[in-house]
């Protein structure tokens, strides 16, 4: 479709890009593979620095916390039940008892009306299993009514109250209920929890193989739809447009039908779902009026699109192509998302670990005064606690803004390398492997650098949010403190994704010529400034691939494996278990983002590399136009070469 003497623009190679020099065109043509060095070396060095601070944070949070007291119940007092943090050592009474108390919360008056008060517990060695007057004593002496209850999370809760009954020592029964509204809700609550994620548990060990035969579908399903999109990628987008487009005309029809525009009796039988029963209200036939013109514009909007950037479109479908050939002809780089996912798992769960223990460095102040007067107490955090919760935070941000740069850039430095290298001596043996030293070996600072500024806009975005929750009364109060508090937050949130999306194009910059983050940031803007249709063609449809892409890959494996499970239990699909569906959903749609993830920094790569092989008609362009169109045209006919890892 683009022969490459067919290419008007001067000739990038002599005249420079967008602006640059000649020499600096010369220097970005083809992959850079053995001429690089280290940048951002500032960047990588603050970026140690706060990782060392990181390390300091824990040492005094290791030094200073417990995490097991922050699960610990609280006593009426104040201390904590199984310790003897405080000054008064209970380690040896770990669960917290409620006794029943009268209206006022007096444990100590007995009366006909006594209920249970979540105010009132004391620390006991066991819950108590049977109902007896003056069972449970208080550290002063104190004696109090038992009734069974069991321990959940260190809480003492009841047993169905139907199943006793707690008489006084006269023989007098216990007037009502034990319970307050307030504590049955609250108790049954707690219950109604321990429950759900006891049997949610149950279930998920039940059905674990299908929960991991829906992973393995999914990993399959993956690999699949790359392999469609790398031979009928041009006809699987073409198709999708045409389902588009029919789509938006039946919905239009449909609504004119039920406003009442257009004879619903000539359609019966054509598909068109007029029999459902709509308001017949005038007020009923405006609104589907109005939405049958939004949905005919829609219709006419994008069909003009299609006819306008028709040629764009098919640029577009040979790079969707040639990237997933890309993907394909590298397995590996399949699989190194999960990697990247598992060491941001054991990163979540050392940030985790170090955060409980902050939580518990604090200091457990116990209230003043005695029972029934309530003084406040519990946990208090000092400013040096605080700021060292605040810096564990960002460590937070910037580490996982620097794990996803990682993947960036080693998935964009195998694509770049086999767009201009494969089948040359130059390829490496193992793209993959070379691209993610390249990136670990010269460019951390660039990844940090870039990590950097998005953690500064998320950071901007969670003070500005949470000035904006301060304000809450004053924006309910006035209509245009509300505006402004909407503006800027749909400000800033385009700012962020216009951030992110420009780092994730500098990173490809980055990864295939060795730049800067700077230099790539900024020679990536200019590059696809002066190919804005050809951006917007391709981002559009891009987008669209991906979001089938991950609608199809969780919901068939979720549907495969939802069918076996149930075929194998022998129940029928209304009665199958919900939670490990759920999960196989969830698990079904992290493996297509993997996949997803992947194909996008392809697309990107392939289309960066492209655009900037346009009007030098090098071999590389020359080369990827042919095989894209002999992709197309054989079919299922394949003439890779072998596998590389």
């Amino acid at each position: 479709v683009f022969p490459a003497q067919h290419f008007k623009r001067t000739d990038l190679a002599t005249m420079g890009i967008c602006g640059d020099s000649a020499e600096e065109a010369k220097q970005r043509v083809g992959y850079n593979l053995n001429n690089r060095k280290c940048t951002d070396v500032l960047f990588l060095l603050l970026f140690c620095g706060f990782w060392i601070g990181m390390f300091v944070v824990a040492g005094l949070a290791f030094k200073e916390g417990e995490p097991a007291r922050l699960l610990r119940p609280v006593d009426y007092q104040g201390f904590l039940c199984g310790d003897d943090f405080g000054g008064r050592d209970l380690r040896s009474k770990p669960r917290i008892f409620f006794p029943l108390a009268d209206a006022n919360g007096n444990p100590t008056n007995v009366t006909a009306d006594m209920k249970i008060s979540r105010n009132f517990g004391i620390c006991v060695s066991e819950c108590p299993l049977v109902a007896e007057y003056n069972a449970i004593a208080d550290y002063n002496g104190s004696l109090f009514f038992s009734y069974p209850s069991r321990s959940i999370i260190s809480r003492c809760i009841p047993f169905d109250e139907d199943k006793f009954q707690i008489r006084f020592p006269s023989g007098t029964p216990l007037n009502g209920s034990l319970f307050t509204s307030d504590t049955r809700a609250s108790f049954a609550s707690v219950l109604n929890a321990a429950n759900y994620v006891r049997e949610s548990m149950e279930e998920v060990n039940r059905n674990a193989e299908w929960i991991l035969f829906g992973g393995a579908m999914a990993a399959l399903i993956g690999i699949g739809v790359l392999f469609l999109l790398r031979i009928f990628g041009g006809l699987l987008v073409w198709l999708s447009i045409l389902f588009c487009l029919v789509s938006l005309l039946t919905i239009t029809v449909w609504c004119f039908v039920k406003a009442g525009k257009l004879d619903g009796s000539k359609l019966q039988g054509q598909g068109i779902g007029t029999d459902l029963d709509l308001e017949s209200s005038d007020e009923g036939q405006k609104t589907m009026y109005a939405f049958g013109v939004l949905f005919l514009v829609g219709f006419f909007v994008l069909l003009l699109l299609v006819l306008f950037m028709r040629s764009r479109i098919r640029l577009a479908n040979k790079v969707l192509g040639f990237s997933a050939r890309a993907v394909m002809d590298m397995p590996l780089i399949l699989f190194f998302p999960f990697l990247m996912f598992i060491l941001l798992i054991g990163f979540f769960v050392y940030w985790i670990y170090v955060a409980l223990y902050l939580a518990s460095s604090g200091e457990f102040e116990t209230p003043s005064g005695q029972y029934p007067n309530e003084v406040e107490g519990g946990w208090k955090y000092d400013d040096n606690l605080l700021r060292l919760t605040v810096y564990h935070f960002l460590g937070l941000l910037w580490t996982r803004a620097f794990f996803h740069a990682m993947s960036e850039v080693t998935v964009a430095g195998a694509i770049g390398s086999f767009y201009y290298l494969r089948e040359t001596p130059e390829m490496p043996e193992r793209p993959v492997i070379k691209s993610l030293y390249h990136a670990v070996r010269f460019h951390g600072g660039s990844m940090a650098f870039g990590s950097f500024i998005i953690t500064v806009i998320t950071v901007v975005r969670a003070t500005f949010e949470y000035m904006a929750s301060k304000f809450r009364q004053a924006r309910e109060r006035n209509e245009a403190i509300r505006m402004c508090v909407c503006c800027v937050r749909c400000c800033l949130w385009c700012f962020e994704r216009f951030m992110e999306f420009l780092n994730d194009q500098a990173y490809v910059q980055v990864a295939v010529h060795g730049h800067s983050f700077c230099k790539g940031a900024r020679l990536a803007f200019k590059l696809l400034l002066s190919n804005i249709l050809r951006v917007t063609a391709m981002t559009m449809i891009g987008n669209f691939v991906i979001f089938l892409m991950k609608v199809a890959i969780a919901a068939l494996s979720t549907l495969i494996a939802f069918g076996a499970m149930v075929r194998d239990l022998n129940v029928a699909w209304d009665e199958a278990p919900l939670f490990p569906v759920l999960l196989m959903l969830i698990i079904g749609y992290a493996i297509a983002s993997a996949f997803t993830d992947v194909y996008s920094t392809a697309i990107d790569t392939i289309f960066q590399c492209y655009i900037e092989d346009d009007g030098r008609a090098t071999k590389s362009l020359q080369k990827l136009m042919h095989e894209a169109d002999e992709i197309a045209g054989e079919g299922l006919r394949m003439q890779d070469s072998a596998p590389r890892h």
